[in-house]
């Protein structure tokens, strides 16, 4: 913002010849990403090409050429005619420049009624803040990346990456709010001291929600039955996983949302069904407390890893002391036997060297029966019972 700021207060959006140039910009930026414009449409809206022609580029290109035929009238102090143009949404006519101006985009028309407000303030002389709509990612993704490239840098900013930063810097406040029991209702939870309510607070301020219904939404459960709804209070215990359960989806959702955005933007094929997958085998966390989601990430990198091993060390050395090789012997931890322990299962992997696809099948290892043996095996079977 201070960029914007400073870049507005230098004079330089008042000149005819800036406005005039970040105009031809847009202009430039409609022409040349056409083709991607139209298939972002057809992703979020399902729209034919001659329909998201006619109503979004058709229609900012008479905008941009009305705004550069009349760029010199309209600043020049004297009456000029204003086009008549619908949009849904209110307006009116204020002095300009502005400054800054803050544009919330509509997923309806996405390109329209995000550049239509952009024009105006261009060639008004501000600087512009732009927020796309995260209903329409593929049309947000081109704005997002190819905005950028036609404007000047100081006069737009998009709000991804702040959305971004906000998810992230939300989750470690949430994670810090801890709760006590109440001692008005019996189990119940309230938060436990003050610094978990300045957390709340700050989680509520970065995530746009009332403060309230988050805490309400933490400390208790809702249960929806044909008849009615119920709240149902939560000890602190419940209020806690409920806190977890929430931060966990927050990063989850986000890490989707990333992925996607990153997919469409270097144009994966969405009819597409194969993929190339990259693995890093070996970082992995080590918690105080390993949660068997975690169990199972280790075990599966252990596998991994003794793939490994097998290949290079195991094979390799038995191979030169048949061939009678003179070489000193590789030490390596070998946790074969904790992996026949947990699994008791044979993996066999086909691997691309760096970028991996790995497929894998168990077999049985039992003579007298087709189940495989192992930790995992015994688990599965308890879950079957009562």
């Amino acid at each position: 913002m201070n960029d914007m700021k400073e870049y507005y207060g230098s004079g330089e959006t008042k000149k005819v010849s800036w406005r005039e140039s970040q105009l031809k910009g847009l202009r430039r930026f409609l022409i040349e990403k056409e083709e991607d414009i139209l298939k972002a449409l057809m992703l979020d809206l399902g729209k034919h090409q001659v329909e998201a022609f006619k109503d979004e580029i058709e229609t900012l290109m008479k905008s941009l050429n009305f705004a550069l035929s009349n760029l010199k009238y309209w600043i020049s102090g004297k009456k000029a005619k204003l086009p008549q143009i619908a949009l849904l949404s209110s307006a009116e006519i204020v002095p300009e420049p502005l400054g800054l101006v803050l544009i919330i985009s509509s997923w309806n028309f996405p390109f329209g009624l995000s550049l239509e407000p952009l024009i105006g303030a261009v060639a008004a002389g501000n600087t512009v803040v732009l927020k796309p709509s995260e209903l329409s990612p593929a049309c947000s993704s081109i704005l997002a990346l190819g905005l950028p490239n036609f404007l000047d840098l100081p006069i737009i900013r998009l709000c991804f990456q702040e959305a971004i930063f906000i998810v992230i810097a939300a989750i470690p406040h949430l994670g810090n709010i801890n709760f006590a029991k109440s001692e008005e209702e019996t189990d119940s939870s309230v938060l436990e001291n003050e610094e978990s309510k300045l957390h709340l607070q700050i989680t509520a301020e970065l995530l746009m929600c009332d403060p309230s219904a988050l805490e309400d939404a933490l400390c208790k459960r809702v249960m929806i039955t044909p008849e009615e709804v119920i709240k149902r209070s939560l000890d602190p215990l419940g209020a806690t996983v409920s806190r977890d359960g929430l931060a966990k989806t927050l990063y989850s959702c986000l890490f989707d949302w990333l992925v996607q955005k990153i997919n469409v933007s270097i144009g994966q094929d969405p009819e597409s069904k194969c993929l190339i997958g990259v693995l890093d085998i070996y970082g992995f966390e080590s918690f105080k407390n390993n949660s068997f989601e975690q169990f199972c990430i280790n075990f599966t990198n252990e596998k991994l890893q003794q793939h490994f091993n097998q290949h290079v060390f195991k094979m390799e050395q038995e191979r030169y002391t048949k061939e009678g090789i003179d070489w000193n012997y590789l030490e390596f931890v070998d946790n074969q036997d904790v992996l026949d322990l947990i699994g008791k299962v044979y993996t066999y992997f086909m691997a691309m060297l760096h970028f991996a696809i790995f497929i894998t099948r168990f077999q049985s290892d039992r003579a007298t029966s087709n189940k495989p043996g192992g930790i995992i095996a015994l688990l599965d079977e308890a879950c079957y019972e009562k």
